[in-house]
């Protein structure tokens, strides 16, 4: 006796609950702020007072509402409670302590996003937000100034002298002897 598999498709590559990386929604973590690192406690709390609430589920209704949000010169360095806005369409950072953008890989509908002065030094995670039409990241000690995401004139490395440089420039400077 035999078994025949008929139609079978490979399942190789696709996501499962268990090999999936689930976000914490806002209120999860809110919920859970005294078992939370004291940065992340610290960005949950800005958050709060800018909804105007300390009620955890309010906040997060307020803030998946939201579609600009200024976050500037708060002190903030860990943006993982942010990475459920997905409705956020401006997003102001600058003058903040960020090293980590990994947690603003997943607003893809951001236009606009401000992240002067604070301590980048990576832009790939950026590179999923395809609707940018504006980033600007002066004053940060970025290693690679290659702009992540097309057109690259869409960035704007302006402070201290910075420049933008496009990957036809890369190439440029490589032949200079």
């Amino acid at each position: 006796m035999g078994i025949t598999i008929v139609n079978a498709k490979p399942t190789v590559g696709i996501p499962t609950k268990r090999n999936q990386k689930t976000i914490p929604s806002f209120t999860q973590l809110c919920k859970q702020k005294q078992s939370l690192p004291k940065q992340t406690q610290y960005t949950v709390e800005v958050l709060l007072q800018k909804t105007g609430t300390s009620n955890c589920d309010r906040a997060q209704r307020k803030l998946r509402k939201k579609q600009i949000l200024d976050l500037s010169s708060h002190k903030i360095s860990d943006l993982s409670p942010l990475a459920q806005l997905t409705n956020l369409k401006e997003l102001y950072l600058s003058y903040n302590q960020i090293r980590d953008l990994s947690p603003l890989s997943r607003l893809t509908n951001l236009n606009f996003l401000f992240l002067e002065s604070n301590q980048i030094g990576d832009l790939s995670p950026l590179s999923q937000l395809t609707n940018l039409t504006w980033l600007f990241v002066g004053e940060n000690p970025i290693k690679n100034k290659t702009c992540p995401v097309q057109p690259e004139s869409i960035c704007e490395f302006e402070k201290n002298g910075d420049e933008l440089l496009l990957p036809e420039d890369i190439d440029i400077v490589a032949q200079l002897p």
